[in-house]
């Protein structure tokens, strides 16, 4: 029954739907807090490698560098001298790609959601049809069963009269 797959669909699209978006409220839960910590740890460690820079405790003597062992490869270059702004700068690319990732959750769940809507407004749009469909046929059936009674009326009295003519 076309009526009751509709319905069906309704039902099975919507519990997918919700579905879908209790794992979206958990990723942006969980991507919110994510960008929190980061954001609080770039501001721990700035304020911490400034104070370090501003004491002077991070000036390191120079010394000769001694010559690595022939088996070393020539592209080591040893820990930075960029006074910890690598490990920041890390962590501001991690928090930069954790909003992405946070504003390409959001845009998905847009899509999604509006093609629930497209595709509930389409079910709902066939399920009427179908509504209608029903009456209309129900409506034909009852004219078509009243007209069929009349004629067996109709059928019974004239065999009545026929009867009565040959007797």
């Amino acid at each position: 029954d076309d009526l009751e797959e509709n319905s069906n669909s309704q039902v099975s699209e919507t519990k997918a739907r919700t579905e879908e978006n209790m794992v979206y409220q958990k990723n942006i839960g969980t991507l919110v807090e994510a960008e929190a910590l980061v954001e609080q740890a770039v501001k721990v460690l700035t304020k911490y490698y400034e104070k370090i820079m501003a004491d002077g405790a991070f000036v390191q003597m120079a010394k000769d560098d001694p010559a690595p062992p022939s088996s070393w490869d020539d592209k080591y270059e040893g820990q930075s001298k960029a006074g910890g702004s690598s490990a920041i700068e890390m962590l501001e690319f991690i928090l930069q790609n954790t909003k992405k990732e946070e504003k390409q959750a959001h845009d998905d769940e847009l899509a999604s959601q509006h093609s629930y809507e497209d595709s509930m407004q389409s079910l709902k749009n066939s399920e009427a049809e179908l509504q209608e469909t029903l009456v209309n046929l129900k409506a034909a059936l009852a004219s078509a069963e009243k007209e069929l009674k009349l004629k067996e009326e109709d059928l019974a009295k004239t065999e009545e009269e026929l009867a009565a003519l040959e007797a």
